[in-house]
């Protein structure tokens, strides 16, 4: 699995069991109708999203600071303890400005976490001169992220069928181990020998804007930043869609919970065989040429699905497995880029500008819903999301070029 005699068995093996942890998350299925169900309409799950965006925008930079002089395994236990607390409380919740405060600390807290684990792992993996691992290492940590994710929705589903709170609980039992397992990870040379380089917050604006503002970066972080925060836009809807779209069929009377539970297992099953092969994606396809193809791919289903909703459910299997690639290509991108020193700052901030690009587009999505239908808005995010794919293909030389010298 590791697939490499110079990668760190133990600590990479430790590494997956933490993804593994972290990825038991019995609430998914019925997170949407969970909100819904305490009289929300879309527009104020927008506004939550665009809540914890916003959050996340203003922890980012400061969280990875203090994730670099810390050091990356402390930043993952703050992270994750308050995970476990936020998921124990989030379901005991009720009412639209109770989950407002809710969303608010818990992306702060989730930003001890964004982009640390990936800087550690290329890091530990770099102490082995086994950095162009990186990818491979990290598409199957997502991969494994899937499978349990989807093993853990069909069990969700079947406890949200009984009571609401009970996917919360489990989920946040189980995540609890996390806690112990990160604990035993090795951090990395510079840490444990105290040799490690800490940029202060006047060293790291500099750092943070060299890095960003190569043409090598810039251009493609842009691109980035729109495939994923319009596609993503959509995924508000995924549960309401599913759910009208299985009672209209007549496939299920009363509680659908159950189902969506084996549907996002589905979901996740896909998304984890396309996501253990990055990979190969990145080796076969390239970045450049991935960041043109999927807007049209995704955006074309996203319309296809407004006018025949039955489409519904392939075309959220492939939104999954199409933006989770992507993401996982983009790590290794800025990796690849960046230096050490400042990296857990540096993938911070490019975490803070995808969710910057996510704020205009969730709230847009959220007011569509209301205005018209759910099925409308994909719609309309779906001709959005063509007209900027077809715009890579035009005015974006850099992107075109990713993977070749030019780039370099």
């Amino acid at each position: 699995m590791l697939g490499d005699a110079r990668t760190p068995v133990g600590p990479i093996l430790k590494y997956y069991v933490y993804v593994a942890s972290q990825a038991a998350w019995f609430v998914i299925p019925i997170w949407t109708l969970f909100l819904l169900d305490n009289d929300l309409t879309y527009t104020q799950l927008g506004i939550l999203s665009v809540t914890w965006s916003v959050a996340t925008v203003l922890g980012e930079v400061p969280t990875g600071y203090v994730a670099d002089r810390i050091g990356r395994r402390n930043a993952l236990v703050v992270g994750t303890v308050v995970q476990v607390v936020a998921i124990a409380v989030f379901g005991l919740l009720s009412s639209f400005d109770e989950f407002l405060l809710a969303y608010a600390v818990w992306a702060v807290a989730e930003t001890f976490r964004s982009g640390t684990d990936s800087a550690w792992l290329y890091d530990t993996l770099a102490e082995r001169m086994a950095e162009e691992t990186f990818t491979r290492v990290k598409g199957r940590s997502t991969s494994v992220r899937l499978l349990v994710s989807g093993v853990s929705y069909p069990i969700g589903g079947a406890l949200a069928g009984v009571d609401l709170y009970y996917p919360f609980a489990l989920s946040a039992a189980v995540m609890s181990v996390g806690v112990v397992v990160v604990l035993t990870i090795p951090e990395t040379e510079q840490y444990r020998t105290g040799e490690v380089d800490v940029l202060t917050p006047a060293e790291a604006l500099p750092v943070i804007r060299e890095t960003l503002d190569r043409p090598a970066l810039r251009s493609v972080l842009v691109a980035l930043a729109v495939v994923l925060a319009v596609g993503w836009s959509v995924q508000m809807y995924t549960q309401p869609v599913v759910r009208d779209t299985i009672l209209s069929v007549g496939v299920a009377e009363g509680r659908v919970e159950p189902l969506l539970g084996w549907l996002y297992a589905s979901f996740t099953a896909v998304g984890a065989v396309v996501t253990f092969n990055a990979d190969r994606v990145e080796r076969v396809v390239g970045l450049g040429s991935w960041l043109r193809v999927v807007p049209l791919v995704l955006g074309g289903a996203y319309l296809a699905t407004a006018i025949v909703p039955l489409l519904a459910i392939p075309t959220f299997v492939l939104m999954r497995g199409l933006l989770k690639t992507t993401r996982v290509l983009a790590d290794a991108y800025v990796n690849d880029h960046t230096a050490s020193l400042g990296r857990a700052t540096v993938l911070s901030s490019v975490s803070m500008a995808f969710s910057v690009a996510q704020i205009p587009m969730t709230l847009l999505a959220g007011r569509l819903g209301d205005f018209r239908t759910p099925l409308w808005a994909i719609g309309a995010v779906g001709a959005l999301l063509v007209v900027a794919g077809g715009s890579l293909w035009v005015v974006s030389p850099t992107v075109r070029a990713v993977g070749s010298s030019t780039t370099e």
